[in-house]
C-alpha cells in the first residue's frame, strides 16, 4: 500500500476483543473507515490480541491498512498480586479486601506494532501478561516491556494510564519518572504523547500537563491525537455507557464522555 495520507485512528476497541467496553464488530469499523475515506486503522484491545486476525482480515477485504496493537495493563511488578500473609498481618478483613481491590486497578499502556518483530513481541507480551502477570487482568511491567520492546511504538495513553493516575494523585515526580522510563526504552522516535479531544475536566487538565511538562521540555517527542474510539457511530454512545457501567460498577471515567466514536478527519481537526 502507498503512503497513508489520511487521519488514522491509533486507539480503538472492538466488541471482539474489549469485552463490555468496545461496541462494534471489526467489519463495521472497516465499513465506516471506508465511508470516511480513511486509509489505515489501528486496533488496540484491552490486554488482548483476540481481534487481531479478524481485524486484519476485514482490513484486507476493504483495502484498508491495519495496524495491530494492544492497550495493555501495566503495573510496577507483574508478580505482585494479592497481599501475602506477611502483608496481611495486623490488618482487618476490610483493610485486606480494600488493599487487594486497589491492586486490581491496573493502569493502561498503549502499544502498537511497527514491524513484524514488533508484532511478535506484542504476542509475547500478551502471553506473559496472561501466564505470569494475571491478577484480575493480564498485566505486564516495564521490566518485561524492556525485554520485548523492539519494533513497538508506545504512547502515554489515556486518563486511566500510569502517568494520568500519578497526575491525579499529585505525584508529579512519579509521573515524570514513568515518562523517563518509557523514553529510555523507546526514545523519541517510538514514544508519543497521546492527546484526546474530549470535553472532560480531567482530560483537559491532563492534556495541558502533557504539553507543559513533556511536549515543551523534552526535545524530539511528538504528539499524537487519538479519540480513544470505543464505538463506530455517535448513536452507539448509550450502549457503550451502559456496558462501561456494568464493567466498572458504575464508575464514570470514560463513560462521562459521549465522543468516543470513529470520528472523521475534519471532526478530529476541529
Amino acid at each position: 500500500m502507498s503512503k497513508v495520507e489520511t487521519y488514522t485512528h491509533t486507539h480503538l476497541h472492538t466488541s471482539a476483543g474489549s469485552f463490555l467496553d468496545g461496541v462494534g464488530k471489526c467489519e463495521e469499523y472497516m465499513q465506516r473507515a471506508a465511508e470516511l475515506g480513511q486509509q489505515a486503522v489501528c486496533v488496540t484491545e484491552h490486554g488482548s490480541m483476540a481481534s487481531a486476525y479478524e481485524f486484519q482480515s476485514q482490513g484486507d477485504k476493504y483495502g484498508i491498512k491495519t495496524i495491530l496493537g494492544n492497550e495493555m495493563y501495566c503495573v510496577e511488578d507483574r508478580f505482585r498480586k494479592s497481599l501475602t500473609e506477611a502483608e496481611r498481618e495486623g490488618l482487618t478483613a476490610t483493610e485486606v479486601r480494600d488493599a487487594n481491590r486497589l491492586r486490581l486497578k491496573a493502569p493502561h499502556l498503549l502499544l502498537l506494532a511497527e514491524t513484524d518483530e514488533g508484532l511478535q513481541n506484542l504476542y509475547r507480551l500478551n502471553y506473559y501478561a496472561a501466564t505470569e502477570g494475571f491478577y484480575g487482568k493480564a498485566r505486564i511491567d516495564l521490566k518485561l516491556l524492556k525485554k520485548y520492546s523492539k519494533g513497538l511504538i508506545a504512547t502515554t495513553t489515556c486518563v486511566i494510564s500510569n502517568m494520568a493516575r500519578y497526575f491525579q494523585n499529585k505525584e508529579i515526580d512519579k509521573m515524570t519518572g514513568f515518562f523517563n522510563d518509557l523514553a529510555g526504552i523507546f526514545g523519541p522516535d517510538n514514544l508519543f504523547i497521546e492527546m484526546h479531544p474530549h470535553d472532560l475536566d480531567i482530560q483537559l487538565e491532563y492534556n495541558q500537563v502533557l504539553i507543559e511538562l513533556f511536549r515543551k521540555k523534552y526535545e524530539g517527542f511528538k504528539c499524537v491525537l487519538a479519540n480513544d474510539t470505543h464505538y463506530v457511530r455517535k448513536e452507539h454512545n448509550d450502549t457503550h455507557s451502559f456496558l462501561w457501567r456494568l464493567n466498572t460498577n458504575g464508575r464514570i471515567d470514560e463513560a462521562g464522555v459521549s465522543t468516543l466514536y470513529m470520528a472523521s478527519e475534519d471532526e478530529m481537526r476541529e
